[in-house]
């Protein structure tokens, strides 16, 4: 468990998704609850009154839970993207990139991330980042619908917030990831350390951007190495076909 102003916490649903809890003054926020059975036994396990759901994106292994959880706690806020909220009446807040607002007296801002889904959004506070299925520990989200503009210009706001921002993505593929990091990068001795590390169990979720920015081959788009990794692959140099390239080689990439 992870302490800050509050508590962050996670319970582990569908073998690998995370449902990320925050945790204040016997009060909680929810975020991607693929799972409402298990959220509602936790926070009766804890004596916690839930404040609000946040949902970064539509998949169903993200929002599959919440019918269960309003059914048991219907005063609870629920903030979404306006494209997935649109219509809907209740206790139900649609937000959008650069929106503000405040749950456990603590002030949230929202990120605009599309790609892995149009509608995907981020929830941010002091230095830690709710990315959803955006950002991973060593890799990325898959694109939809061919919005490789739109997830490279979403990796790029990640990569531009400060270098101590905490990354809470919502699965861990960080030992496959590393795999294709390390074929992207033979020689870069931060994902060869990172690999190490896994096989000891020394590397978790949360990961920060720091790290991220050695081991990510998604946010080293222009780094020599990465660009000549995909040389045969990619339709230019320039970044954003340089992500593209590595992206469609990942979708195909067994290890």
């Amino acid at each position: 468990m992870v302490k800050f102003m509050f508590e962050i916490d996670k319970i582990t649903v569908l073998d690998d998704n995370f449902i990320w809890i925050l945790r204040y003054a016997k009060k909680a926020i929810v975020i991607d609850p693929g799972d409402g059975v298990a959220v509602v036994n936790y926070l009766a396990k804890n004596d916690l009154e839930l404040a609000a759901i946040f949902i970064t994106h539509s998949h169903m292994d993200h929002v599959a839970g919440v019918p269960i959880i309003l059914g048991c706690y219907p005063n609870s806020r629920v903030y979404a993207s306006f494209l997935l909220l649109d219509g809907m009446r209740g206790n139900f807040y649609s937000v959008v990139g650069g929106d503000e607002f405040c749950e456990l007296d603590c002030l949230f801002k929202v990120i605009d991330l599309p790609g892995h889904t149009a509608e995907h959004i981020g929830f941010m506070f002091k230095n830690n980042l709710f990315c959803g299925d955006v950002l991973f520990s060593a890799g990325c989200g898959r694109v939809a619908n061919q919005q490789f503009t739109e997830m490279y210009s979403s990796l790029m706001k990640i990569k531009r917030l400060p270098i101590n921002t905490q990354i809470y993505c919502a699965h861990d593929y960080t030992e496959h990831n590393l795999k294709f990091a390390h074929a992207v990068e033979p020689e870069n001795k931060a994902v060869i350390a990172c690999i190490n590390s896994i096989k000891k169990q020394l590397y978790m979720i949360p990961t920060t951007l720091n790290l991220e920015l050695q081991i990510n081959p998604f946010l080293r788009c222009s780094h020599e190495a990465v660009i000549l990794s995909v040389k045969n692959k990619a339709e230019s140099d320039r970044p954003e076909d340089v992500f593209k390239a590595l992206r469609q080689w990942k979708d195909n990439f067994h290890g």
